[in-house]
């Protein structure tokens, strides 16, 4: 089967949840197929459709063993490669394959019915159960992350309905990340913005998904350390969003400043840990913002006893 080299991983992490063996898992998921159904508007590299289907596709390759890709040639050749750049293994049938659940992401003609259709307007990620043929909101990677990730959460539910209690989606969902409500920002531009220093301290699964959407918003300016002693390890593909196979043994760091490539922050990665790098500095510790997502007591209290103006905890 076209499982992935960390699947024993990904075992720990879904086969107990939904009271299945090793090997129970491994028929449930060999039996089903995702489809993800791109039009012509994720061919735009720096709009919302393309970010959600490189998320969405990004989170499927890391979980299901078979999926199936549909829409405009260059489209599927990208989303072909970044999904076997995680799992080398996978199996990609053909786009217009019987599916157990389908995502359509922009305008497709003749789509599956009872598809989910992610999309991003402004600050509003939506996820719906039917097209919409309005068009988008402004680009903005933050809500175009969380409309990949609604669709992930929801084709799970729908791969076992069988096994969890939670139902399927029964209506649509529409969520503002300025104030949670359902349209707040929906026209909003994403502004450019200068973040000042800033210290991201952890760079594990919570930190990935940090980087890999600040990468995506134009216009970003800070000065910022990337600070983590460790490298990546197998099990980490499983969550870590900036990860290829070819990744393992290699720096977290490494993976960042990777990730950051070609934006305007000014970047000092520094692989030690926490206390390492505040006892760098002689007098007293002066970044302003702390970013910390590390999943030790330790970490975090050191952080906070660094006294920063801000301290943004990603919880893990």
């Amino acid at each position: 089967m076209a499982l992935a080299r960390f699947f024993d991983r990904v075992y720990a992490a879904t086969g107990r949840y939904l009271a299945l063996d090793r090997a129970s898992l491994e028929v449930a998921l060999g039996e089903r197929v995702v489809a993800v159904h791109c039009g012509p508007e994720v061919g735009d590299e720096s709009g919302n459709p393309r970010w959600v289907a490189e998320l969405l596709v990004n989170l499927l390759a890391r979980l299901y063993p078979r999926l199936a890709l549909a829409g405009p040639s260059d489209i599927v050749e990208h989303l072909t490669r970044l999904a076997r750049n995680i799992n080398p293994a996978i199996e990609l049938v053909d786009g217009d394959s019987p599916a157990t659940v389908a995502v359509v992401i922009g305008r497709v003609e003749n789509h599956p019915t009872e598809s989910l259709h992610p999309r991003a307007d402004g600050w509003v990620a939506r996820l719906l159960r039917a097209s919409d043929p309005q068009t988008g909101g402004p680009a903005n990677p933050y809500a175009a992350a969380a409309a990949a990730s609604l669709a992930a959460a929801e084709v799970f539910r729908r791969v076992f309905r069988d096994r969890i209690q939670t139902p399927p989606l029964e209506r649509d969902v529409h969520l503002s990340l300025l104030d949670f409500g359902e349209e707040s920002g929906a026209d909003r531009p994403l502004a450019p913005a200068q973040l000042g220093e800033v210290a991201f301290l952890g760079l594990g699964a919570v930190g990935n998904a940090t980087l890999w959407t600040l990468a995506r918003h134009q216009g970003l300016e800070a000065e910022a350390w990337l600070v983590d002693p460790e490298t990546i390890e197998l099990s980490n593909l499983q969550r870590y969003v900036l990860t290829d196979d070819g990744d393992v043994g290699r720096s977290k760091t490494e993976l960042a400043l990777r990730a950051l490539a070609g934006t305007a922050l000014k970047l000092q990665a520094r692989a030690e840990t926490i206390e390492v790098f505040a006892d760098a500095f002689r007098d007293s510790f002066k970044i302003p913002t702390v970013c910390v997502s590390v999943d030790n007591i330790e970490g975090r209290r050191t952080a906070q006893a660094l006294l920063p103006r801000l301290v943004l905890n990603g919880w893990t």
